[in-house]
């Protein structure tokens, strides 16, 4: 059966995504459905309210079986459709869009799904992906196999993460852009500063050998 709110999110992601880049790929449809959830945590509600969960995948990024599945339902229904390499929500998947939005179990999410989509206003989708790639849990689920993302330790972790960001700049802002932005900025400081400090390690004197 397919999760209906990940059919939802899949709509909405696309239909911002083209809005701002003219096309999406499936790949960025988990990615930004990822985003979201975390932004669901950051407004400190529970990860049961998002209804389906990820796997972190070798190549360093977050997949759902239930978004996946959405998307090939989407496309077989016209909603969805090629794009050369890409993908596309056709007028009928916008018909479909809005009148999935009246739904309220739909439109609380929204403002999640805007937060995160509407961060590629800010920084390139190159850039975002590095960023959650570098999340310290997708790191470890690259280096092994397929494991699943969000388990308790690590929500508990994001949720006095995210405590301690919305002291910064407030838990009650309005648009979740700003907080996205921010976070995703956060991982990618922290990955070069790491990468900086490999680098010089690696160039340092080694010892003699007597």
């Amino acid at each position: 059966m397919i999760n209906p709110y990940a059919l939802f999110d899949c709509l909405s992601i696309g239909k911002r995504l083209q809005a701002i880049l003219n096309n999406f790929a499936e790949a960025e449809v988990h990615l930004f459905s990822y985003l979201s959830c975390l932004l669901l945590l950051y407004r400190q509600k529970p990860i049961a309210d998002w209804k389906y969960m990820y796997a972190g995948t070798k190549n360093g990024a977050p997949f759902s079986i239930e978004v996946s599945a959405a998307l090939k339902r989407l496309q077989i229904m016209g909603f969805i459709e090629p794009n050369d390499d890409y993908l596309r929500v056709t007028n009928r998947g916008l018909e479909e869009y809005e009148r999935l939005l009246s739904l309220t179990q739909n439109s609380q999410r929204e403002i999640f799904l805007e937060g995160a989509c509407s961060s590629v206003l800010s920084l390139p989708v190159g850039v975002i992906r590095n960023a959650i790639s570098n999340d310290p849990e997708i790191k470890r689920a690259s280096m092994s196999a397929a494991r699943w993302l969000l388990n308790d330790n690590r929500v508990d972790a994001l949720y006095q993460e995210f405590s301690a960001l919305s002291e910064a700049i407030g838990i009650q802002v309005k648009d979740l852009m700003v907080p996205a932005v921010v976070w995703l900025t956060y991982l990618t400081r922290t990955s070069s500063q790491q990468s900086l400090y490999i680098e010089h390690h690696q160039h340092e004197p080694q010892p003699r050998s007597y």
